[in-house]
C-alpha cells in the first residue's frame, strides 16, 4: 500500500474543520517549528489571511547538529544560507 500524503491530509483537514470548526489550520510535522518575533506578530499574520484564503508560510531548512543529543531545540543551529527553491507551509483560514 503507497503512502499517500495527499489524500491523508486531506481527510485529516475534512475531520478537524467539521469537527472543531477552527479558523484556522496550520498543517505541520512534529519536526517542523513557527518562528515569528512574538506571539503577536504571528497573530497578526493570521489577520491577513482572507477569509476562506491561504497563507503562505516561507519554509526554513534546518540541519540538527549530530553530536548534540540531549535536548531537541539546540540541535537546530544551523540552516541553509538561502533556500533555493523556496518552500513554502500553508496556513488555511476559514469563513468564520
Amino acid at each position: 500500500m503507497a503512502y499517500t500524503q495527499t489524500d491523508k491530509m486531506t481527510n485529516l483537514y475534512r475531520r478537524v474543520a467539521t469537527s472543531f470548526f477552527p479558523e484556522f489550520i496550520v498543517p505541520i510535522d512534529a519536526d517542523e517549528l513557527i518562528q515569528s518575533p512574538s506571539k503577536e506578530s504571528f497573530i497578526n499574520s493570521l489577520q491577513n489571511i482572507p477569509k476562506n484564503g491561504i497563507g503562505l508560510y516561507p519554509w526554513k531548512t534546518y540541519i540538527p547538529e549530530p553530536t548534540n543529543t540531549s535536548h531537541l531545540l539546540s540541535n537546530f543551529k544551523y540552516r541553509r544560507k538561502k533556500e533555493n527553491p523556496q518552500y513554502f507551509k500553508i496556513i488555511l483560514r476559514a469563513s468564520v
